[in-house]
Parts: C-alpha cells; structure tokens; sequence
C-alpha cells in the first residue's frame, strides 16, 4: 500500500501532537514532584489581574526569597474571590527553583486533577490516530456497501 502525501502529513501532523503532548505532561509532572520534594511556603503579594488564553482570570504576584523577588501567576475566579490588589496570599515554592511556584489553592488543586491528565492524552491520541488512519472512513465505506448490497437485492 502506498502512502499519499496528505496520508504522510497527517501522521506526522499526529505524531508532532503527540511528541508535544507527552513533553508537555512529563514536563508538568517533574514540576509538581520537584515543587512537592523541596516545598516551601511564604507570602506573597497579588500585584495585578491579568487574562490568559480563552478568557482564563489569573492573579500576578510577587514574593521574596533570600532578597531575590520572584513573580508568579494563578488562578482567579472573579465570580467568586474577594482579592483585590495588595493582599497577601500564601504561596508554595520550590526551594532549588523558586521561579516553580504556585499560590496553595492551586497547589492542591492540581494535586486533585493531576490522575486524569494521561489517560486523557492517551483518548486524544487514540482519537486523532483513528481519525487519521481512516478508520471513520472505512467504517462509512463498509456501512454505504451494506446499504448499496440491501438496495441492489432488492
């Protein structure tokens, strides 16, 4: 069987999406593990309301470590916090890489969801390998041929 060039992109279109998927999970759990092995707490100070992508709310803060200040981001909720500029908040960091910090609400948050994220790289890889093989297609050219076999007995 020959492989078309739309066939070739697509794979590697997938493979390239897996590739970052993959990087981007061991990435954010060698974070989480080295903030949770070397944690640290302190205060910091929310200096700004910022948006991220699709609207997302974030706090900017800021907190000091050894004279050094160091700035980080979390998540808002607008609908519900009552920060406002200029309030302490408590923050965990990571005492060899204080740049790896996350406000405590986040912090346990991410220690909630962090199981699900694998198996859901695992279904989206499964679905855009599927797609990408065709499967959907042979499926529909199998069910055109029944109903084509069922018109022409008739």
């Amino acid at each position: 069987m020959k492989l078309k060039k739309r066939d070739i992109f697509s794979y590697a279109f997938v493979g390239v999406v897996v590739i970052f998927a993959v990087y981007a999970t061991i990435y954010g759990i060698r974070q989480h593990k080295s903030l949770t092995e070397n944690i640290e707490y302190t205060s910091a100070v929310i200096e700004d309301f910022s948006f991220g992508m699709r609207g997302r709310s974030y706090m900017d803060y800021f907190f000091f470590v050894n004279g050094v200040k160091y700035q980080g981001r979390g998540a808002h909720f607008p609908a519900s916090d009552t920060f406002v500029i200029g309030d302490t908040i408590v923050v965990i960091y990571d005492r060899t890489n204080p740049n790896n910090s996350k406000t405590e609400r986040d912090y346990e948050r991410a220690d909630r969801e962090r199981p699900f994220l694998i198996p859901a790289f695992i279904f989206v890889g499964l679905i855009a390998w599927l797609r990408v093989s065709g499967y959907d297609k042979k499926s529909a050219d199998l069910s055109a041929d029944k109903t084509n076999d069922v018109k022409n007995k008739k």
